[in-house]
């Protein structure tokens, strides 16, 4: 005979807490606003050139140069980061995965960090020894 749950949160006589997060929208929020603070906006002086590319220099042979914002990464989002931003554990996040309500959410986020790892790892900016060890124990890569 199959067991009825009496909650969403109750499997085979086992009771977890209440979910953190009631909706989608509210947990995508706080993951949005994780990644935003890895970020920030930076003035940098860029070198002026024309429309073919040539260097722009004043009356003085002095390179122009325009103030240009740009967004830089200060620090690196990793799933761990995560997870301290949406107060809670990475082991709590990984249970969240598994509610198909939240998986989308959760992968994708996911997805976004694993990503840069990759990309981090082929572009030699990330010790090879680290990302291995992120994407088998975050991301279920195998030899």
């Amino acid at each position: 005979m199959e067991k009825k749950h009496n909650s969403p949160n109750q499997t085979d006589n086992v009771w977890w807490r209440p979910l953190k997060f009631q909706s989608i929208e509210e947990l995508q929020k706080k993951i949005d606003e994780y990644f935003e603070s890895c970020f920030e906006y930076q003035w940098i002086d860029e070198i002026a050139r024309d429309e073919k590319w040539n260097l722009k220099f004043d009356e003085n042979w002095r390179n122009i140069q325009i103030p240009k914002k740009i967004k830089v990464m200060i620090k690196i989002p990793t799933v761990t980061g995560l997870a301290v931003a949406l107060k809670t554990s990475r082991q709590t996040l990984i249970n969240y995965e598994s509610n198909e309500n939240f998986f989308d959410t959760i992968k994708g986020a996911k997805n976004y960090i694993e990503s840069l790892i990759e990309q981090w790892a082929l572009m030699n900016e990330l010790n090879s020894t680290s990302a291995i060890f992120n994407l088998k124990n975050n991301f279920d890569w195998k030899d």
